[in-house]
């Protein structure tokens, strides 16, 4: 896959050239920061517990740079496309859901009591929830996702 991504990156000429990895002292190569930000989101671990050499906020950069110009989303809709189309009958056959709620503690809207978390005040350290909601079919591939 991250053979895949450097292809894709490649396309956005700017991009690329933002990286500056023809310089002769660059140390890592763009694949070895794609590997460890696949890592990262496959595992969910944080930024700072990355297991490599690489300076940790040197890959969250990098990461970001990425994420604003939706490589990682454009990608995952490209291949998850490929996955459907591949005998869709079996894996679409059962569809779950999970849906949970995750605390703002320390949001800015702290206002008021909060219904969630058994008559919790939210004016300290339960502000908000976002809910987030995912479908995943039959091996637990992710379909869509809502954050709300």
């Amino acid at each position: 896959i991250v053979d895949v991504l450097i292809k894709y990156i490649k396309t956005f000429k700017n991009l690329y050239k933002s990286f500056n990895f023809s310089h002769s002292q660059q140390k890592y190569d763009l694949s070895d920061y794609l590997i460890e930000i696949l890592f990262v989101l496959k595992t969910g671990i944080a930024w700072r517990d990355i297991r490599s050499k690489i300076n940790w906020n040197s890959v969250y950069k990098i990461y970001i740079k990425l994420n604003n110009h939706h490589i990682f989303e454009t990608k995952y809709i490209e291949l998850l496309n490929k996955y459907i189309k591949r005998g869709s009958n079996k894996k679409l056959k059962y569809i779950s859901t999970d849906t949970t709620f995750i605390p703002n503690k320390k949001g800015k809207d702290c206002i008021g009591y909060n219904k969630f978390y058994n008559r919790k005040n939210g004016t300290r350290w339960l502000a908000s929830l976002t809910k987030i909601s995912i479908i995943v079919d039959v091996k637990g591939i992710p379909l869509n996702l809502k954050c709300c």
